[in-house]
């Protein structure tokens, strides 16, 4: 399965037309065939089983992952993530004084 890195330079712009034109057609499928792939996950995960929580041996570290599957069983979505990265983003970090 290709993966799309969202990082990445143009993509989903206008600068994504121009700078693919200058690519080897190798890297120019690969592009293409990423995007199909990524066009597959929102729907799996709005509308995926969830009911793995992968044991990982980072537990204890604050990491974790889920994986989510089609109800056909044929495509999972694999998602690792991170404890301490979700609660930065969730809880800012602020100091009190007075």
């Amino acid at each position: 399965m290709p993966l799309l890195f969202l990082s990445a330079p143009g993509i989903g712009t206008r600068y994504s037309d121009s700078y693919s034109e200058h690519l080897p057609a190798v890297v120019r499928s690969r592009k293409r065939e990423a995007i199909i792939t990524y066009k597959k996950i929102p729907p799996m995960i709005q509308l995926g089983n969830l009911s793995y929580r992968l044991i990982s041996p980072y537990n204890d570290r604050g990491a974790f992952s889920l994986m989510l599957y089609t109800p056909q069983k044929k495509h999972a979505v694999f998602l690792p993530t991170r404890f301490s990265i979700i609660a930065i983003r969730l809880f800012p970090v602020s100091a009190w004084t007075g």
